[in-house]
């Protein structure tokens, strides 16, 4: 089990791409399970646990559905076990790192203070990072071009975080 963190560490490093995780079920349903239970940790923190459990719920269904159609479309429906892996693993390290400065920004906004600049400026870096290793899970993956995979994941962010802030409201 001690391989499952070291792989997350050289996926956001972008050592290794989601062809270097095996395809192990119950590997996947321990991130999910993981992931699942932080969001409701961090929003359970500022009273936004249903909010927070919502939304993690839509963006787990919807990377599964996406990757799987979009592994389909290739014809590498074999790789989702291991993307779904890699893109869960990717999501719970960047969730867990921004964490502390998730439950900040929540606190302060629900007593309308404006986070500090530092707090968005950090934030917007993780987004970045974040961004990059998703774009990197998806080239590697579907065995397409980088600006391509950075255009789908732009695509995957704008499209999640449109519809789960109109079904939940801003969250983590």
């Amino acid at each position: 089990m001690s391989a499952l963190p070291v792989l997350i560490l050289r996926l956001v490093t972008l050592k290794v791409g989601p062809e270097a995780f095996p395809a192990r079920k119950d590997w996947l349903w321990l991130l999910v399970s993981l992931y699942l239970a932080l969001n409701l940790a961090i929003n359970a923190w500022v009273d936004r646990w249903r909010e927070g459990l919502g939304s993690a719920s839509l963006g787990l269904v919807f990377t599964a559905l996406v990757l799987w159609a979009l592994l389909r479309w290739r014809g590498h429906e074999g790789r989702f076990v291991q993307t779904f892996i890699a893109s869960m693993g990717a999501t719970l390290f960047f969730t867990l790192a921004l964490a502390p400065i998730s439950i900040q920004a929540m606190e302060m906004l629900q007593q309308n203070i404006q986070p500090s600049m530092l707090t968005g400026l950090v934030s917007l870096l993780f987004l970045g990072w974040s961004f990059s290793v998703d774009a990197h899970i998806l080239r590697k993956a579907l065995e397409i071009g980088r600006m391509t995979s950075l255009a789908l994941v732009a695509v995957l962010y704008l499209t999640l975080s449109i519809v789960s802030t109109l079904l939940f409201g801003p969250v983590a």
